[in-house]
């Protein structure tokens, strides 16, 4: 690895704003499948404010390309040329863009998740330094797609024996029926993805004026309020209703408090509420600043469970090599000698347990390595840890 790579838990992947210190890197190179996708775990960082880990999606480059061909997707061409619904499925089908939450658990215990930062590789498009240097640093093929996260897991500086992550998907939300509504008239609506069918009735619908403070900016205040029944109904907020027409853009004033034209900033007010003794949802239009006269056309939107997964999914992360030592007299230069990864081992821990996957990680040697290597440690710990270390590598050479 290159001397100047470095990773800090008070950054991201184009600045860094703190004053603390480098993290020590813990190698892992863990690549594990998920639903289809190709993730991959290069390595984690250990800093005094916490854990900060690498995690990336691999994919294939015709994937991404029939993706960005089926929508004309170019560099110069921005999402303002698509409607809100056309942005909304453009980013469920983008192969690069996968919603998930990650938490950690370190030594047994769970890591509260902190927060995370993401950058995206494709090749022959507009090439993002960040991720350029560390597709580079972890040697990964530049051939390929990435979608490159990185999390931060705040803790406490600790040793590190065992280390877990998990995975679970987030919900997608999915375009169903469009539809106009009457009071007292209902609506049918079919669920996208299981077909399901449910009946919004709406109880009320009225014009309404926002009271909004004549200070800063002028935004619209008109818009249309619907209250409606769902029957049967969806848990939580597993229902989406929005107002296909997009809200009047806000207005500067300028000293004498009349409007000088478009301003930046929020375009639309979003309103809702739900009465639950009643069974009661309601529904805002987008607000404009004269009223409304033809009827809101409403777009449904369904919670669904994420495409890459219905269930979530643990990776156990081999670091079991990577345990600092707390003698000073053993120094982790000589980490890749087995007699220095079994010293680090013991020296470490009062029990003696080797997981499976230490197995894995081991360098292959003969017979008469493993029988220097038992020499060897006589002459440096206690003979307790001794017997103990022979019969390690005894278990060792029977898996050579």
């Amino acid at each position: 690895m290159k001397n100047d790579w470095k990773v800090f838990y008070q950054a991201d992947f184009w600045r860094h704003r703190g004053r603390d210190h480098a993290g020590r890197a813990l190698p892992i190179e863990k690549r594990f499948d998920w639903c289809g996708e190709d993730w991959y775990v290069p390595a984690a960082y250990v800093c005094t404010q916490g854990v900060v880990l690498d995690l990336l999606l691999r994919v294939p480059q015709e994937r991404f390309a029939a993706f960005a061909e089926k929508w004309s997707l170019t560099p110069e061409r921005g999402c303002e040329e698509f409607s809100e619904e056309e942005v909304e499925t453009i980013d469920r089908e983008n192969p690069l863009s996968q919603d998930f939450s990650a938490g950690l658990t370190l030594n047994g215990s769970p890591i509260p998740y902190g927060r995370s930062c993401a950058v995206s590789y494709v090749p022959k498009l507009a090439e993002d330094k960040p991720a350029l240097r560390l597709l580079a640093h972890y040697g990964f093929d530049m051939d390929c797609c990435w979608a490159i996260h990185r999390l931060f897991f705040p803790q406490k500086r600790r040793e590190i024996q065992t280390l877990s992550l998990h995975l679970a998907a987030q919900p997608e939300w999915l375009t169903g029926p469009h539809f106009t509504a009457e009071a007292g008239k209902p609506v049918v609506l079919t669920h996208p993805a299981t077909g399901a069918v449910y009946t919004l009735t709406p109880q009320r619908i009225e014009a309404e004026t926002l009271e909004l403070p004549p200070q800063g900016p002028e935004f619209p205040r008109h818009l249309v309020r619907m209250d409606y029944t769902l029957s049967p109904e969806l848990p939580g907020d597993a229902l989406r209703l929005r107002d296909t027409a997009p809200a009047d853009p806000a207005r500067r004033r300028d000293a004498n408090g009349g409007i000088i034209g478009g301003a930046d900033g929020p375009t639309a007010i979003f309103i809702g509420c739900h009465s639950e003794e009643e069974r009661i949802h309601t529904a805002f239009s987008s607000p404009h600043f004269a009223p409304q006269k033809a009827p809101v056309e409403w777009r449904t939107s369904f919670r669904v469970t994420a495409r890459i997964a219905s269930t979530g999914m643990s990776v156990f992360l081999p670091t079991s090599l990577l345990i600092r030592p707390t003698s000073e007299g053993i120094s982790m230069q000589g980490e890749r000698n087995p007699i220095t990864v079994v010293i680090i081992f013991i020296w470490n821990r009062a029990t003696v347990c080797w997981p499976e996957e230490a197995g894995a990680c081991l360098p292959i040697c003969c017979g008469r390595c493993v029988s220097r290597c038992a020499t060897a440690l006589t002459s440096i710990v206690p003979s307790w840890k001794t017997r103990l270390s022979s019969s390690i590598f005894r278990w060792w050479a029977s898996r050579i």
